[in-house]
């Protein structure tokens, strides 16, 4: 689903809770005249070649200084169309995804070992831009040429705005999610109008710990069909093997046997 990565189809990747929470002004999707926004210490290779590459770059605000007070890091996500998200000193999925988000600035994830938390719920392919690392060289050539205001406003509609009716948004499921709201007592519309990714990741609210339990029970229920599958197939694997061959062979030989005297007995 995103750049190359082995991990179990069952994993379930926990978000790390924003400090921030969705403002009118994360909703704005023009006034942002910073093409590419990033601050943070350099202790990544990732970090450290973005930084390399972007520092100079009109257009793009990307440093290792950090903001002065949480007033002058929103300002600063405010004013950016596009955030970095980049691997530091723990994982790319780190708080910084969600931040970005909650300030309506499309995360550009660079990375080559993401693994987004509800994965089979979310729309994520719509809701940010997922890049190798090896992409970094032409990250400001990418966000210049490659990405349209149409492609930018879909990504802001999923994560600022939320979804109109009928339109790609959440969740990505579909058929899980009539099965939610079923059991909720809610129509498909009346629950999913309007949801976006800055409000599934507002821990206090109810989005975020319906799907995360959806998702978790989904990916149970499959490991254990799985498991029951590989059992069977297991039994079925047995039965071909060379003790179960003798086995038939005997119980023929038997059964050959048994008719022979039925049919002696019989003779005149």
């Amino acid at each position: 689903m995103f750049p190359a990565r082995s991990f179990y189809e069952q994993d379930t990747v926990i978000s790390i809770p924003s400090r921030f929470s969705p403002h009118p002004r994360s909703r704005r999707f023009g006034g942002r005249p910073v093409l590419g926004f990033f601050a943070g210490s350099p202790n990544s290779c990732a970090r450290t070649r973005v930084l390399a590459a972007l520092s100079a770059e009109p257009g793009f605000d990307v440093s290792t200084s950090f903001a002065k007070d949480d007033g002058d890091y929103r300002e600063r996500m405010w004013r950016a169309r596009f955030c970095f998200v980049l691997r530091g000193s723990s994982h790319t999925n780190n708080v910084r995804l969600y931040d970005v988000m909650a300030h309506g600035c499309v995360p550009v994830v660079v990375s080559d070992d993401f693994q987004a938390p509800l994965d089979r719920l979310l729309p994520w392919r719509e809701m940010a831009v997922f890049l190798p690392t090896s992409s970094i060289p032409r990250l400001a050539e990418i966000l210049r040429h490659e990405i349209t205001e149409a492609d930018r406003w879909r990504y802001f509609q999923n994560i600022a705005l939320g979804s109109p009716p009928g339109a790609k948004g959440f969740p990505a499921d579909v058929e899980m999610a009539k099965s939610m709201v079923a059991a909720k007592g809610l129509d498909e519309e009346t629950l999913w109008s309007g949801l976006s990714a800055s409000k599934v990741f507002e821990w206090h609210d109810s989005h975020f710990w319906m799907l995360f339990f959806a998702d978790v029970a989904s990916k149970l229920r499959d490991r254990m069909q799985k498991a029951c599958q590989e059992k069977h197939s297991a039994v079925l694997a047995s039965l071909s093997g060379p003790s179960s061959k003798a086995a038939f062979r005997w119980l023929l030989d038997l059964s050959r046997r048994r008719e022979q005297r039925r049919g002696a007995r019989h003779e005149p």
